[in-house]
C-alpha cells in the first residue's frame, strides 16, 4: 500500500486537497508518513472532519487495519521504527491498552540512551516523562525560599518563648504575649517544634 492509498483509504486526500495542499507525503529515513498539516502540542497529526479535532492516526488505523476497542490508544511502534506520534503509516501503529503504551513508552524512551538532562532513565521506575530525580530537585529549590523563612520564624520565636519563660512568666502569658497556643509553648519548651 502506498502513502497516497493510506490517505485515500482513510479519507484525507480530500481533506488535503481542500485545505490547497499538494497531497504529497513522503515517508522519511524511519518509515514514517508524517502527517504535514495541523499537531497537537503533543505532536500528534489532527485534522477536522466535522470542526471537531480527529487523530489522524486513530483516522487511518480504523479505516486502513481495524477498529479501535473502547477505551484503547493507537500506539506507535518503536519496535516498527517508528519515531514521530505524527507518523500514520498503518504498519506503525497498533491498538493497545492504556497500560501497554505507557509502558511501551518507557522501553521507548530507555532505548534513547540518558536524559538530556543526564540521569538515566532506569534511576526512575515512576514511569513519568519528565525526569523524577530533576523534579525533586526543582521541588526542593522551589520550597527553600519558604523553609528559609520558617526557620527563621521559628528561632525567633523560640527565642522569644524562653527569654519570657526565663522571666517567670506563665505559659498561658508566653502563649498571649508572642501569639500563639499554650501547647506551642510547651512544644517549645521541651523542644518538640519542627525544624527543617
Amino acid at each position: 500500500m502506498t502513502v497516497d492509498e493510506v490517505l485515500l483509504a482513510a479519507g484525507l486526500a480530500g481533506y488535503l486537497a481542500r485545505l490547497g495542499h499538494s497531497g504529497v507525503v513522503e515517508r522519511d529515513a524511519n518509515g514514517c508518513a508524517v502527517w504535514p498539516l495541523g499537531k497537537t502540542t503533543g505532536g500528534y497529526g489532527t485534522w477536522y472532519p466535522d470542526d471537531t479535532a480527529v487523530y489522524v492516526h486513530r483516522t487511518v488505523y480504523e479505516a486502513v487495519v481495524d477498529s479501535i476497542p473502547e477505551g484503547w490508544h493507537v500506539d506507535h511502534v518503536w519496535a516498527r521504527g517508528c519515531r514521530s506520534r505524527a507518523c500514520f503509516w498503518p504498519e506503525h501503529l497498533e491498538a493497545v491498552t492504556q497500560a501497554e503504551n505507557a509502558r511501551r513508552a518507557g522501553e521507548a524512551r530507555r532505548g534513547q540512551g540518558p536524559r538530556s538532562c543526564g540521569h538515566s532513565w532506569d534511576e526512575d521506575r515512576s514511569g513519568r516523562s519528565d525526569c523524577a530525580a530533576c523534579h525533586r530537585e526543582d521541588e526542593a529549590a522551589r520550597k527553600a525560599p519558604k523553609k528559609a523563612a520558617y526557620a527563621r520564624a521559628l528561632a525567633t520565636r523560640t527565642a522569644q518563648i524562653k527569654e519570657l519563660h526565663a522571666r517567670g512568666f506563665s505559659r498561658n502569658d508566653i502563649a498571649t504575649e508572642v501569639g500563639c497556643s499554650v501547647e506551642t509553648v510547651r512544644r517549645t519548651l521541651l523542644g518538640l517544634m519542627k525544624r527543617y
